[in-house]
């Protein structure tokens, strides 16, 4: 597992990072993936308004395209690009997309930032897109090539185990994830102005689900799982949780 500051690995330089949106920032890591013919990065960053993570890249023409999604917002993102991902893998060879060349959509919206999300296909192969608007202002967005979601997708959660979510100034535990017979689920704990919380996601191909469980009722629920579990008792094998082993794979009340 690698960090680079920007400057290093790609040879950027500060005031290229929209300072007019996000004021004076500090650059926390970097990732670069080469995904076909783009080079797509994955920053986190932080200014006076918080932490928060860029992806942006670069064309073979040079235009450029970026999102930038509070980290609050990073664990429900990573969901929905593991359930695009899955989407895009069960796609039948043969198959049509619907209008405008859509396979599938879904929508985000923290404070007064939107973001959309675009599973599509043109003449060039199919890719996801997505798009950032606000309030006031021109919406941006960048395209990655379907065959590099997967690689996206562990950059998103190499970055978000280390320094996501954005707490307040608590130390939390790190994000973990199980899977179990074939559904993904990630465990994610995080704290708002309401205290700590947990964040339990369930993700398929054509759906993703969360449940938020404050802090004070672990105990409880955890209880009341091991009520069922010694009632029930499972002799089978049991799943690991992947834990550190997430980056391997290709976390708001």
């Amino acid at each position: 597992r690698q960090f680079w500051p920007s400057k290093m690995a790609t040879g950027r330089a500060d005031s290229e990072s929209s300072a007019a949106d996000d004021g004076e920032q500090q650059e926390l890591a970097s990732r670069v993936l080469q995904i076909q013919s783009k080079r797509v990065y994955v920053d986190v960053k932080q200014n006076k308004r918080g932490r928060f993570m860029k992806i942006s890249e670069v064309a073979p023409n040079g235009v450029r395209g970026k999102v930038n999604l509070p980290m609050s917002s990073v664990g429900e993102f990573r969901d929905y690009l593991e359930e695009f991902a899955s989407h895009s893998e069960q796609i039948v060879d043969g198959s049509q997309p619907g209008e405008g060349g859509t396979w599938k959509s879904a929508y985000m919206q923290r404070e007064n930032k939107r973001f959309f999300l675009d599973l599509k296909e043109n003449e060039r192969g199919r890719f996801l897109r997505i798009s950032q608007s606000v309030s006031f202002g021109p919406r941006s967005q960048v395209a990655i090539p379907a065959s590099g979601i997967r690689e996206l997708i562990a950059a998103v959660i190499d970055l978000f185990t280390h320094f996501g979510p954005e707490d307040l100034g608590e130390d939390l535990p790190e994000s973990r994830d199980l899977r179990i017979d074939g559904k993904k689920f990630y465990f994610d704990v995080g704290s708002n102005e309401r205290g700590i919380y947990l964040r339990i996601s369930e993700v398929q191909a054509r759906y993703r689900t969360n449940i938020t469980i404050p802090q004070s009722g672990w105990q409880s629920f955890r209880d009341t799982l091991n009520e069922y579990i010694e009632q029930l008792p499972f002799s089978g094998p049991v799943p690991e949780a992947e834990g550190e082993g997430m980056e391997e794979m290709a976390g708001e009340s």
